[in-house]
């Protein structure tokens, strides 16, 4: 897998394919013809599969992602066998010393009568290279999308006849051509085929089909480490575990990942969950994930926006068809047919659950429909920030002076009222979960999950009493679910506050943050 930062690869796993790709290699140079599927989501790191495969090969790669028409097809042939036989592009006709090359020229600068004539010749012209050698690999990038667009756009017949056309334009072409070829087809839809038509599924009795999967979580940690032992950057095991756990074994976002990490110097597992939620926040994922509807879009009848009205509903929990319908205002039947389709794509599990790692964070990160705000509240459910972390990042956004009355339901009776100063630094996470840096004074905390013990505040302010004995403190305990009697006599008696969960709703709610889940 790339690593985009120092033009190096590093590549982990994938031994099972590459061997059984060096098996069939041995099958043709051995005279036998095989002809190869290799599919699986997307960004999982299928082509950087295939070019490593291709090291000190005779083989050429062609990403047919963009092509539209035949003449488009047949110019990305030509420039990659131009490749292989030790020519770079741009050049004259009169520097071709190759025969083969010098013949299909004119088909390169012109054009073509019958649009499904430039898919022919440039499996003629295949043919007729791979008589110069033992063996040739030609690898064929994102084929499906040439196969949708030349359907869509380049003929003035119907979709499903063009379509159908193509495919057996192209699998007669493979079926006639030399033996010692391989043919490797690359698509994010292969596992799609088989719900398509009759053409398709003539078409896919020729392949045999490897499925690239997601790394497992070792090897996702292997890779986010070799990524980050690049840099020297010093790590514990539970960032690379939540590097691991947030990618879901894709590559490109194991990279995208780290690379956030190496940005801040990251070093804890919660710290990399909030470098990513701010990420989203801010666009810097919007690429990737548009990309990935677009393609959903494409290869479905169903718009973009349709699509991410849904997932978004989605996201936000509701998987019932007749809640997503009634959020969505998309009628059940027709609801239930685009259900079907992301399904099929892999987009959901049979529960409607997205299953995409990080598409359900970003969705519930952006203005999207149908409700049109950020959710931060599900967001940080999701990318599992915890507890402290909300509360240190409530603490961080009070920049005018906050002042809490007394109430038994905010402070249990341990204090008439909290007054908070503008915060100007926040530390925490380490043996201290909280420190607040306002003008005056420190506000150290502690952020307790359970119902609070009279020993948890003595541990707490033996904790703090001989480190901060010289400095103006605020001493308080967060309490989650709640305190026992005892504890607050306790608390009271050492001048300890004890927050209560509404106290801290109260605060996020002046601070601007999402109420606590």
């Amino acid at each position: 897998y790339i690593n985009y930062l120092v033009e190096k690869v590093i590549f982990v796993d994938r031994e099972e394919e590459l061997s059984t790709l060096e098996k069939l290699l041995d099958s043709v140079k051995k005279g036998k013809r095989e002809i190869v599927l290799i599919y699986g989501l997307r960004r999982v790191g299928k082509t950087i599969l295939i070019q490593k495969f291709l090291e000190n090969k005779n083989g050429i790669f062609v990403d047919c992602s963009d092509f539209v028409n035949g003449h488009d097809f047949f110019k990305g042939v030509y420039l990659a066998v131009s490749e292989l036989l030790g020519y770079s592009y741009p050049f004259e006709p009169s520097e071709l010393e190759s025969d083969i090359l010098k013949r299909y020229y004119p088909l390169f600068e012109g054009y073509f009568r019958e649009d499904l004539d430039g898919v022919k010749m440039a499996f003629n012209l295949v043919s007729e290279v791979a008589k110069e050698f033992d063996y040739i690999v030609v690898a064929l990038d994102e084929v499906h999308g040439f196969i949708e667009n030349y359907a869509k756009f380049s003929s003035n017949q119907s979709y499903e006849i063009s379509r159908e056309k193509i495919l057996w334009s192209i699998r007669s072409s493979i079926q006639n051509s030399p033996n010692n070829i391989m043919w490797i087809f690359l698509t994010s839809a292969g596992f799609l085929f088989e719900e398509y038509g009759r053409a398709d599924r003539a078409f896919l009795e020729l392949f045999k089909k490897i499925e690239v999967k997601p790394l497992n979580r070792e090897n996702s940690k292997k890779l986010a480490k070799k990524l980050l032992d690049l840099y020297n950057v010093k790590h514990e095991e539970e960032t690379i575990e939540k590097i691991a756990e947030l990618s879901g074994g894709i590559p490109a976002l194991i990279e995208k990942i780290t690379f956030l990490t190496l940005l801040e110097k990251t070093r804890k597992a919660e710290d990399i969950a909030k470098k990513v939620k701010e990420s989203l926040i801010r666009g810097e994922f919007d690429e990737y994930f548009y990309s990935h509807i677009n393609f959903i879009a494409e290869t479905t009848r169903w718009s973009r926006q349709t699509l991410i009205k849904i997932l978004r509903t989605i996201a936000e929990g509701n998987t019932k068809t007749k809640e997503i319908s009634k959020q969505t205002n998309i009628k059940q039947t027709t609801l239930a047919n685009i259900l079907n389709d992301l399904r099929k794509k892999q987009v959901l599990d049979k529960q409607n659950n997205i299953t995409y790692p990080l598409l359900k964070e970003w969705l519930l990160s952006k203005n999207l429909p149908p409700h049109g705000k950020p959710r931060i509240d599900l967001l940080h459910y999701n990318l599992g920030i915890t507890l402290e972390s909300y509360i240190r990042e409530i603490f961080s956004k009070i920049n005018k002076k906050i002042k809490l009355k007394d109430s038994d339901e905010l402070f249990y009776g341990t204090t008439k009222e909290l007054e908070i100063e503008p915060v100007k630094k926040v530390e925490g996470g380490g043996e201290i979960d909280l420190i607040a840096h306002t003008e005056n004074k420190l506000i150290i905390a502690e952020i307790k999950s359970g119902t609070i013990s009279e020993r948890d505040v003595k541990k707490f302010d033996e904790k703090i009493e001989p480190k901060y004995k010289q400095e103006k403190i605020t001493k308080i305990i967060i309490a989650k679910t709640g305190a026992q009697p005892s504890a607050i006599a306790e608390a009271a008696r050492r001048n300890i506050i004890i927050l209560s969960k509404k106290a801290i709703k109260k605060l996020a709610k002046q601070t601007g943050m999402p109420p606590i889940i």
